[in-house]
C-alpha cells in the first residue's frame, strides 16, 4: 500500500522545481504547440543547435548525457567519465573527472558561460517547461516559414516575462525566442539554426603545441600544498 509507482508519462529530473505548472492555454492549437516544444526538450538525445544572440553566439550537441559546447573562447565536453576543455585564448587544455562546480569555474575562467539552454538541461530541466511554467498564459499567434520550414508562433505571459517563440511545426525544435522581462524595456532576442549530432560531435583531443593545465588550477580550485 505505501508502494510509489510515477505516471507513464512522469520522466525523471536531476531536480525539483516547485514553481514549473501546466500553462493555461488560449487555444487547443495553442497546446498542441506548446506540448510539442515540450516533448523535444523533455529528455533531449541527439540536440543540437548554433544559437546567436546580439552578444554571444554558441555551438551546443546534446546526447545521452553528454554536452558539447563551442564558442569563440572555449570548446569544452561533459561527459560521465571526465571533463575535458580547450581554451582558445591560453591555448591551454585541461581534462579531469567530472565535477560540476569544477567543470563550470573552468568555464567561467577561460571568458565564457554554459549556454541557458544547455545550463538548464544539464540540471534535467526542460528549459521550455521552466520559461512557460510559471502560471503563463500562452496563445497560438499563427504560422510563418523560417529557412522554407513550417513553423507556429506561441506567446506567452506569465508574471516574470513575455515571450514570443517560434518553433519547428514537424518536430517543436526552437527557431527563436524573444523575451522581455516585466517592468523592462530590455529585450532579449536569440535565434536557434540546427545542428547534426556526429560520431565526431564529441571528440575533443589537446590540439598540437598546446600546453596542459591542471583541471584545479584552471577551475581556481588548487589542491592542499
Amino acid at each position: 500500500t505505501i508502494a510509489f509507482t510515477p505516471p507513464k508519462d512522469a520522466y525523471k529530473v536531476k531536480e525539483l522545481t516547485p514553481e514549473i505548472v501546466p500553462p493555461v492555454y488560449a487555444s487547443s492549437q495553442a497546446k498542441l504547440i506548446c506540448e510539442r516544444i515540450f516533448a523535444k526538450y523533455d529528455r533531449p538525445r541527439n540536440l543540437a543547435y548554433s544559437v546567436q544572440s546580439d552578444t554571444e553566439s554558441f555551438d551546443v550537441w546534446i546526447d545521452h548525457g553528454r554536452a558539447r559546447q563551442r564558442d569563440m573562447f572555449a570548446d569544452w565536453i561533459i561527459e560521465p567519465k571526465g571533463f575535458r576543455i580547450a581554451v582558445f585564448g591560453t591555448k591551454l587544455y585541461s581534462s579531469g573527472p567530472l565535477d560540476m562546480t569544477k567543470a563550470v569555474d573552468a568555464i567561467h575562467a577561460s571568458g565564457t558561460r554554459v549556454e541557458p539552454i544547455l545550463k538548464l538541461a544539464l540540471r534535467g530541466i526542460n528549459p521550455f517547461r521552466l520559461y512557460m511554467g510559471q502560471n503563463a498564459k500562452v496563445a497560438w499567434k499563427g504560422r510563418t516559414k523560417v529557412n522554407g520550414e513550417a513553423c507556429s508562433i506561441l506567446q506567452s505571459d506569465s508574471t516574470g516575462s513575455s515571450l514570443s517563440i517560434i518553433a519547428r511545426d514537424s518536430d517543436g525544435f526552437v527557431m527563436s525566442m524573444v523575451s522581455v522581462p516585466k517592468d523592462s524595456t530590455t529585450t532579449v532576442s536569440r535565434r536557434f539554426k540546427p545542428l547534426k549530432v556526429q560520431p565526431a560531435s564529441f571528440k575533443l583531443e589537446k590540439p598540437s603545441g598546446w600546453n596542459t593545465k591542471a583541471l584545479d588550477d584552471l577551475a581556481g580550485h588548487p589542491g592542499p600544498t
